[in-house]
C-alpha cells in the first residue's frame, strides 16, 4: 500500500523484500522466515478488513484463508501495477545516513551493492525473529522442544501431550493443527485473557455491517 500511494505522489520508489515471493507472512513456508500454519485464517472479517480502494472478491470466505490472503496481495499489486517497483531476494543489510541521503546496503543474489535514496521507509514488520523463553532446566527435558516456527507436521504429534507457550495468534493456529492429532494440548499464558469466537449472527460476520469490538482483560480487571 506505501508502494501505491508513494507512485501516486509522483515518487520514484523502490520496494526490497528478503524473500522470493510478495505477501510476507500470508504464504505457508518453512524457510528460516516467520510464516503463516496450513490451517491459519485471518482473524478478521473480509467486511472490516479489505484495503479501501480494492474489495475481496465475493467468493472469499468471512474470514479468508492464508491462501486467499496471498492471492489478494498479489491480485493487489497486478491491479496497481507494483511488481516493478519490487525487487525480490533482496536483503537490506545496512543503513546509515550521510549529507542528506539514506545509504543502503542491499544483499541481492550473492551479490552486495550500495544505493543511494532521499526517503525510507522501513516496514518490516513485527514478525521477523523468533522469540525463545529462557526455561530453567529445559535442557533435561526428554520430549522435543522447538519454537513454532519449526512446527510444520501436526501429524507427527499423533497421540502426544503438547504443551504451547505464549498465547498469540500464532499459538491458536498451533492448537488448530494439533487437536485433531494430539491426545492433550496445554496453553501456558502470562497474562489472562478471554478467547472470544467468531462473531457470527445468522451465520455471517456481525461486523459485516457495523464494527464489533473484542476486549483482553487483565486479571485485574475481572
Amino acid at each position: 500500500m506505501a508502494i501505491k500511494v508513494l507512485k501516486e505522489d509522483g515518487f520514484d520508489v523502490t520496494c526490497y523484500e528478503a524473500r522470493d515471493y510478495i505477501g510476507g507472512i500470508w504464504k505457508y513456508s518453512e524457510d528460516e522466515y516467520t510464516s503463516v500454519q496450513e490451517s491459519t485464517s485471518f482473524n478478521s472479517s473480509r467486511f472490516r478488513s479489505a484495503i479501501s480502494d480494492f474489495p475481496f472478491a465475493d467468493d472469499v470466505s468471512d474470514y479468508p484463508t492464508w491462501r486467499q490472503m496471498q492471492k489478494y496481495l498479489n491480485a493487489y499489486c497486478d491491479h496497481f501495477d507494483l511488481r516493478s517497483h519490487i525487487q525480490l531476494n533482496s536483503k537490506v543489510t545496512g543503513l546509515r545516513h550521510e549529507v542528506g541521503k539514506w545509504i543502503l546496503e542491499v544483499t541481492s543474489k550473492g551479490r552486495v551493492g550500495s544505493l543511494q535514496f532521499d526517503k525510507i521507509i522501513v516496514s518490516i514488520g513485527t514478525f521477523v525473529k523468533p522469540k525463545l523463553p529462557k526455561l530453567q532446566g529445559i535442557e533435561l527435558f526428554e520430549g522435543t522442544s522447538l519454537h513454532a516456527i519449526d512446527f510444520h507436521r501436526p501429524s507427527e504429534y499423533k497421540n502426544k501431550k503438547v504443551l504451547l507457550i505464549g498465547l498469540h495468534a500464532t499459538s491458536q493456529d498451533v492448537t488448530t493443527s494439533l487437536y485433531k492429532h494430539a491426545s492433550k494440548v496445554y496453553l501456558s499464558h502470562q497474562n489472562g485473557l478471554v478467547l472470544v469466537s467468531s462473531n457470527l449472527r445468522n451465520g455471517k460476520p456481525a461486523n459485516k455491517h457495523r464494527s464489533v469490538t473484542t476486549i483482553y482483560f487483565q486479571p485485574r480487571d475481572i
